[in-house]
């Protein structure tokens, strides 16, 4: 693909661009083959138990689905279905091909919502964090903080919301994670 884009005189940007969907279409191969069962297994789970029912088995396992699926899309980038095309294609013809990208389109955006790998926006920044959650965190402690709370946005099906529910479970999540670097925090309200 390097010698059809340079003989083809496109930028690089394009071949970095094939390069990133091909090694994501072998990731997704691997995400698909790995999570074919549960997506049958799971198709008709309702909503609730998809993102609100923590002590369910069924969800623990759908939220490990969701990060292990966030993961992948996150290292592809915005040419995710590109790479999910490809995938596909390798393994049927055309007509099924087409059955098959539909259906996990279906499960992977309509579902787990994992569209949104690409857009999620914590709930907490850095300053809320040491003001209200972790007042000893230190610089080197934000990094593994801020993936904390991205792979627990991510397991609760990206609730990326700001309400009070959402962000006082974080924060008690956080403070669990980190006990460490807890302590009183300005204006705490016993959350």
């Amino acid at each position: 693909y390097q010698l059809l884009t340079q003989g083809l005189k496109r930028p690089v940007r394009d071949t970095q661009s094939i390069e990133r969907i091909i090694k994501g279409a072998e990731n997704l191969q691997t995400f698909l083959e790995t999570n074919a069962e549960a997506a049958l297994q799971f198709e008709n789970i309702s909503v609730d138990t998809l993102f609100f029912s923590e002590s369910n088995a069924q969800w623990k396992r759908i939220a490990d689905i969701r990060w292990e699926g966030h993961k992948v899309l996150k290292q592809i980038g915005p040419l995710w279905k590109e790479s999910l095309v490809l995938a596909i294609a390798e393994q049927y013809d055309r007509t099924e091909a087409v059955e098959q990208y539909e259906q996990w389109i279906t499960w992977m955006v309509d579902r787990l919502h994992l569209d949104q790998a690409l857009s999620i926006e914590p709930l907490l920044n850095g300053s809320q964090i040491q003001q209200r959650v972790l007042p000893y965190a230190r610089d080197e402690a934000f990094k593994q903080i801020m993936e904390a709370q991205e792979e627990w946005q991510v397991r609760h099906g990206y609730a990326a919301r700001a309400d009070n529910n959402h962000e006082a479970r974080l924060i008690a999540h956080l403070r669990d994670a980190f006990p460490e670097f807890a302590g009183h925090c300005e204006g705490e309200d016993g959350v």
